[in-house]
């Protein structure tokens, strides 16, 4: 499908009165016109079919060779827009031994310049830096700087592609700045793209993003319809890699439909990659392994050979997956030749040594798979990719492990987790933390080092689960319930309680594998896309707000508010007017008519917090609004139209409340269609050390501390009742790292000191206690506040330096 414009409708309307002269020079002129039009809209087959005929004709009506090389020349880039690289760069040839004989400079550095996008295509990327070097220099000469900017993206493209990534940032920055200057949106976009992939080749997501998301602005504001499709491409690529698989799938999707509609077979083949890689992910195999032998035909029809290889490679994993061996190394080894071929020390080759290395591990060939991994390893530091280099660690580590080199293999699963961390992949990061956990449950050594596997494959559990890998999920569950031993109720990692602050590991704030506390979770993601009012229960602490944050990022990802009003805040007189709204001259003060909570959040949602302190009162008026669907603002007569959907939260049991008639029973059953119930920490203890260890990695970066702690006071923790629930370990926590020195590994004595004093830290009796307390309170914000730096925090408090550093020296003894 191509977009059709007026112009175009036009013009073909007049080509048909004037067909009957073919050779006319007003018809060929039109023909020329509806060609470039349709290139503007990536029309390239019909574009090429109009440039064909004009060609046809060239020497019959005796076209100056100068017109009829551009002509030529727009055909060869209606061909590498249908990835036909071979017939173009065929056509080339021809063209540049013309030129050759003419002595045209100019038409032959374009001509170069178009070329070396070919040699890139089909990935002889050495080619394509010496025939763009042959266009820099006459560009250079002549000053043509938009020429000079797109040679330095063809530069970065194919150093990027060789492993050289300081001097592709180069280039694309020195394009990114020329286009800027010529205010060349278009070129812009495209240096915005390329950054993009050179960040996300360095694991630096949110750079890509913020740079694929400018591309892609800038091309619909230009109406590049082929260069959406790359963009969309591109971002499918990076959120596969941040494994967010679901909207790479819905991002791939759209642009392997742009380019199938327009004939784009280079992207058509790589979007059918990446697709494959995603539904793979998501438990599609045999539709992935459709898209990649889709893939797979188009680039071998195209000679597109970087996708072949590509294409092997993952056809050759989903042969690893179902065990098929010999199939999977006889892919890994057409990949590889074609790899090498097209850049020996490339980023595919060290994918595919990597697969290779598994392959050999799984069949016993201990020995090839460590030349593989070490190559893999080797090729990966080179270039520079963290995320590459974080998964051949995780099979190093295999590889030792299964040698019994315990120390070898510790060593190089602990750097792969440090890797995979640095660049937030959390699957490749699950996939090491599930294999180091299995290793140390297997072969432990001490209890400590069993305690230390099961922490490892509950974290992992919890990644899977937030990544929706169900069977990856499951197969962890199942190490993790082995390592337990008929304990069948714990399950994993980690949660937060604050919305605002998320661990690296989280999308909604909880980082959990506790099996009831994900099924939670996954309730709350299905009930938000649909209207039923809902209840969340728990104690004080808990993260019952966090859980309301689902239905928080639901509604703001579509545009609608989530609006929230605490009941507990706000006196009974006064929840009236806050809930409806009111009229001008309703009461004293009612100057001017004021929108209530229900109408604010009209079309959204309605969180009623501490719905539980609701006077009986205010429970009949809105049990009424919820019957009926109609409300009044107070003051007022006209009705309005209850349009938004209500959750709730209480810490009370608010059942016993109804039994003991403190709560409306009827209003209980409206408000609690789907009821969501979060466990206290004491029923899921194991969660305990682990998100001992999350607030700790947390405190240590606010302030820039390096404090851990052993495994006998993570047990210490684990043991205490915590009625405060997370709230109150995550504030003991804070308590043990600013107490701290700025480097300790904190033992049970330290955390048993904390625990102790309780009492004598919330309640303290005397004068002299409550002021000290009040100081190191508020020394704590204030270092917390400026990140540890204590010459800001005595500046901000009014204090010396030194009368600070004192208050910290009493905190640490």
């Amino acid at each position: 499908m191509v977009f059709q414009v007026p112009d175009i409708k036009r013009i073909e309307k007049r080509l048909e009165t004037l067909r009957k002269v073919s050779a006319d020079p007003e018809y060929l002129e039109r023909l020329e016109l509806l060609a470039d039009l349709y290139l503007k809209q990536d029309g390239y087959e019909p574009a090429l079919e109009y440039l064909e005929e004009i060609l046809s004709k060239a020497h019959r009506i005796r076209m100056e060779d100068e017109k009829r090389i551009r002509l030529q020349m727009k055909v060869i880039e209606c061909l590498l827009k249908r990835s036909r690289c071979s017939e173009a760069l065929e056509k080339g040839r021809d063209i540049a031994r013309e030129l050759s004989r003419q002595g045209n400079g100019k038409l032959k550095a374009e001509l170069n310049l178009l070329l070396s996008q070919a040699h890139w295509k089909i990935g002889d990327y050495k080619s394509a830096i010496r025939i763009c070097e042959e266009a820099l220099e006459f560009f250079v000469r002549s000053g043509d700087d938009r020429r000079i900017a797109q040679c330095h993206n063809s530069f970065g493209k194919s150093y990027l592609r060789l492993g050289q990534t300081g001097v592709a940032r180069e280039h694309f920055e020195d394009a990114l700045a020329v286009y800027r200057r010529l205010k060349d949106k278009t070129g812009v976009a495209i240096s915005h793209n390329n950054l993009a992939l050179l960040h996300k080749n360095h694991g630096e997501w949110q750079l890509a993003f913020d740079h694929l998301n400018k591309a892609l602005e800038l091309d619909k504001e230009v109406g590049n319809y082929g260069k959406i499709a790359l963009r969309l491409l591109n971002l499918g690529l990076v959120y596969h890699r941040t494994g967010r698989w679901r909207e790479a799938k819905e991002s791939l999707e759209e642009a392997l439909s742009i380019a199938s509609r327009i004939g784009d077979q280079h992207t058509r083949a790589a979007a059918s990659i990446g697709l494959g890689n995603a539904l793979r992910l998501l438990g599609e195999t045999a539709a992935a392994e459709r898209l990649y032998r889709e893939a797979l035909a188009i680039a071998e029809q195209e000679n597109l050979t970087r996708e072949v290889a590509l294409a092997h490679e993952f056809l050759g994993e989903s042969e690893l997956n179902h065990g098929n061996i010999q199939s999977a190394l006889e892919r890994f080894e057409q990949a590889l030749a074609i790899a090498e071929k097209i850049a020996s020390e490339g980023d595919i080759v060290a994918e595919v040594e990597r697969r290779r290395a598994e392959a050999f591990l799984e069949c016993g060939e201990n020995k090839k798979a460590l030349r593989a991994c070490r190559r893999a390893l080797k090729v990966s530091s080179a270039l520079g990719d963290r995320h590459e280099e974080g998964a051949a660690l995780c099979v190093l580590g295999r590889i030792k492990a299964a040698a019994s080199c315990r120390k070898s293999a510790a060593i190089a699963f602990s750097a792969s987790v440090k890797r995979l961390q640095s660049v937030r992949d959390r699957y490749g990061l699950a996939r090491t933390l599930q294999n180091y956990g299995r290793f140390l449950c297997l072969m432990p050594c001490s209890s400590s080092e069993n305690r230390q596997g099961r922490r490892l494959l509950a974290r992992a559990a919890g990644l899977f689960a937030e990544l929706g890998a169900e069977s990856l999920l499951q197969e962890t569950e199942r190490e993790l319930d082995k390592a337990w031993g008929d304990d069948k109720q714990y399950a994993s990692v980690a949660e937060t309680t604050q919305p605002g602050e998320q661990c690296q590991d989280s999308s909604h704030g909880f980082v959990t594998c506790d099996t009831t506390l994900i099924r939670v979770i996954r309730s709350a993601e299905k009930l938000c896309a649909t209207d039923t009012r809902v209840l969340i229960q728990g104690e004080t602490g808990v993260g019952k707000n966090l859980l309301a944050y689902v239905f928080k990022t639901f509604e703001e990802e579509r545009g609608r508010p989530f609006v929230e009003l605490n009941c507990a805040t706000i006196p009974g007189e006064l929840l009236e007017s806050e809930l409806f709204g009111y009229a001008k001259g309703a009461f004293s003060g009612a100057v001017s008519d004021k929108k209530g909570i229900l109408e604010e959040a009209n079309s959204g949602t309605l969180f009623l917090n501490e719905i539980g302190e609701m006077d009986t009162r205010m429970q009949a008026k809105l049990l009424q609004v919820l019957d009926d669907g109609w409300y009044r603002r107070v003051g007022d007569t006209s009705p309005r139209r209850l349009r938004s959907r209500i959750i709730s939260a209480t810490n009370k049991d608010l059942w016993r409340e109804v039994e003991k008639r403190a709560f409306r029973r009827d209003l209980y059953f409206r408000l609690a269609q789907g009821a969501l119930i979060l466990s206290p920490i004491r029923e899921r203890r194991k969660d305990v050390s682990l998100l001992a260890q999350h607030f700790t990695e947390m405190y240590c970066r606010q302030y820039s501390k390096h404090v851990s702690l052993d495994d006998r006071a993570l047990d210490l923790l684990e043991r205490h009742d915590w009625p405060g629930n997370v709230r109150e370990l995550r504030s003991k926590i804070q308590l043990l790292v600013v107490e701290s020195p700025r480097k300790a590994v904190l033992a049970a004595k330290d955390v048993e000191k904390v625990l102790d004093m309780v009492e004598e830290r919330t309640e303290p009796r005397t004068l002299a206690e409550k002021i000290e307390w009040l100081k190191r309170a508020e020394i704590a914000r204030a270092l917390a506040k400026y990140g540890g730096n204590k010459t800001k925090a005595a500046e901000a408090l009014g204090i010396s330096r030194r009368g600070l550093l004192k208050v910290v020296e009493r905190m640490q003894a």
